[in-house]
């Protein structure tokens, strides 16, 4: 459980190059150990792409690469739209 009292579902990091062996390994498997945590995106801003880690109905834990398009998050129903998320970090 987190410690804030909350119930996550969707935990989103963007990635730093000081921190990314923390983020990408480290963390997974914290926020992974809390139940309510469906989807784990790590979003890399410099090379404008988005890793997303998500628990099963079965828990195991399925992920996947996405430099565009959308990824939908269900739960909770919300769709990420990648276009838009990194609409003002694309080169013109």
């Amino acid at each position: 459980r987190d410690d804030s009292g909350l119930d996550p579902v969707v935990v989103v990091e963007i990635l730093s190059p000081t921190t990314q062996h923390i983020d990408v390994f480290r963390k997974f498997t914290g926020y992974f150990r809390n139940a309510s945590v469906m989807h784990y995106l790590i979003v890399n801003i410099v090379d404008l792409n988005v890793v997303h880690h998500r628990r099963t109905r079965d828990g195991r834990i399925e992920s996947s690469s996405h430099d565009s398009g959308t990824i939908a998050l269900e739960p909770p129903g919300l769709t990420l739209d990648l276009p838009a998320l990194f609409a003002d970090l694309s080169p013109a």
